[in-house]
């Protein structure tokens, strides 16, 4: 099963909200109070059943305490409600017991049951006025089901477990490691070992984490928990034929709770990988950039509250597509979304691998040293090597800290000359000179790229181009900054054409080669 999309209204923060989930894995992110939470909320209260096993249980919504503040002055009490709808596609094979329930019990239209794929039903469920009443309506295309009909769809639907919601705030009441254990007794052994490889996958970091209280201390095992329930749903959804069969939809708020960063980057990224290999839809609330998508930034929803006045009002989806893919990267991670836009290449690379270079001639200099040409002295690894232009770019520690979780390996490269200027803010984020990074010219002479260039390069170009060399030394600041960047594109075009690979003059570049090939392929 797999929410396609959902509509609120008159709900705490949210007056009227429709929001789509394009994707098996959705990151639904915001400031705090935008909303988030209020959805999960109101889809517990509205499908869910006491006492599941990865979950708790919402009480029902109560027009009289949740009904939108800002509208009861112009609602009479007994015409106010609250109403969610929801539209879900059920797969002929995944789903299969729900749907042979509504192909039988309704009957579905004959042209719905033509598709060899499944078909959407909508859901909508209004509680009105302060008696908690509830309707219920389900509809398929334009037909729209009586009452009783309605209501036994959305019974079937409770009592399926097809709704799954993990809080990583909360503590692990006891009595729910007796279910965990009863579950865990259905494994196969292939399964456990799935389930082993992806924890695996988070080695690098504790698995657990222990917090004291009066009682002593308890063990927060949140990731164990959420992979349970992953490897749950697809033990469901890969079953065999069954009346109850239908694939869960798994809800987790804020999974990065209590984790390093470095632990959210493996967590998000091994949460996302499941979720699309296992055909199970994983919708997650979250502050952290780790725990959204990069491969598909439509799934990233990011929410927030609509000023009026000085007052905050309805929960409003912002548009964040296109161009404007970064905006819930840069509100997670406190910089503004101009920011991050530079990086969009380095962020949406397929590698695994990653050089991060000043500036574009220094990028141009390590892919000639890519070519065969140059035999074992090649620069020998599959990545990506990338211009961050400029030494301010490195001062956003946490976006070069989110920027280096993309990668399994991923170096950064500076000017010597600029070295004192930089070192304390990678410093800061923990990184390790000549592990992580390291500048790049000799001590002596020109302290950057250039200066692993024989003399001959400097003599050349000076004298082909001597009116550009004296703006360098005599222009404004800016004809000063343009000569010099002229001057580097004339270094490298020099060079690449009279120094043949394998020759002497390659020898200081060969000396970066080797040292990236060492930190890159071990």
């Amino acid at each position: 099963m797999r929410l396609t999309s959902i509509r609120i209204k008159n709900y705490r923060t949210i007056e009227d909200l429709t929001v789509s989930f394009p994707s098996y894995y959705t990151a639904v992110c915001g400031r705090n109070d935008a909303g988030k939470s209020n959805i999960l909320r109101l889809i517990r209260s509205a499908f869910q059943l006491p006492d599941r096993a990865f979950g708790f249980y919402e009480q029902p919504a109560s027009v009289k305490e949740d009904f939108t503040k800002w509208k009861e002055k112009e609602t009479p009490a007994q015409k106010r409600s609250i109403q969610i709808e929801v539209a879900l596609w059920l797969d002929k094979n995944d789903d299969e017991g729900l749907y042979l329930f509504l192909k039988d019990y309704l009957p579905v239209p004959e042209s719905l049951l033509l598709s060899p794929d499944g078909f959407e039903i909508k859901l909508q469920v209004t509680r009105i006025g302060e008696e908690r009443t509830e309707q219920v309506a389900l509809m398929l295309n334009d037909t729209t089901y009586e009452v009783l009909k309605s209501q036994e769809a959305l019974n079937r639907l409770r009592s399926s477990g097809g709704f799954l919601f993990h809080d990583s705030t909360e503590f692990f009441h006891p009595y729910r490691w007796r279910q965990t254990a009863a579950i865990l007794r259905d494994y196969s052994p292939s399964e456990f070992e799935s389930m082993k490889a992806a924890k695996a996958k988070l080695d690098k970091v504790p698995f657990t984490i222990t917090l004291g209280n009066e009682d002593g201390e308890v063990e927060l095992e949140n990731r164990t928990r959420i992979l349970m329930t992953l490897f749950s749903a697809k033990q469901v959804r890969t079953s065999g034929t069954s009346a109850a069969k239908i694939t869960p939809i798994i809800f987790i708020e804020e999974p990065e709770s209590y984790l390093h960063p470095s632990a959210q980057a493996e967590f998000g990224a091994t949460l996302r990988e499941l979720a699309n290999e296992f055909k199970v839809q994983v919708i997650v609330t979250t502050h952290s950039p780790y725990l959204m998508s990069l491969s598909e930034p439509n799934s990233n929803i990011l929410l927030e509250r609509k000023s009026v006045g000085r007052k905050l009002r309805q929960t409003e989806v912002v548009n964040t597509t296109g161009e404007r893919w970064m905006e819930p990267f840069g509100l997670a991670l406190g910089i503004s979304g101009d920011e991050i836009a530079p990086w969009k290449e380095v962020l949406f690379s397929q590698k695994d691998c990653a050089i991060l270079v000043e500036g574009e001639t220094d990028r141009d200099y390590l892919e000639a040293l890519r070519s065969e040409d140059h035999g074992a002295n090649k620069l020998d690894f599959d990545g990506v090597i990338f211009p961050y232009n400029g030494k301010d770019a490195l001062r956003q520690s946490q976006l070069i800290s989110f920027i280096r979780s993309r990668f399994k390996k991923c170096i950064i490269t500076y000017d010597l000359d600029v070295e004192t200027d930089i070192e304390p803010s990678l410093k800061r984020i923990n990184l390790a000179k000549g592990t992580d990074y390291f500048p790049i010219g000799p001590a002596n002479g020109r302290r950057n790229i250039e200066g692993l260039l024989p003399s001959t390069i400097f003599q050349s170009v000076y004298a082909e181009h001597p009116e550009v060399v004296q703006l360098l030394e005599t222009g404004s600041s800016t004809e000063s900054k343009n000569a010099r960047c002229k001057l580097k594109a004339f270094y490298l075009e020099k060079f690449l054409k009279t120094v043949k690979a394998g020759d002497p003059g390659w020898d200081g570049l060969y000396s970066l080669s080797k040292k990236f090939n060492k930190l890159l392929n071990k």
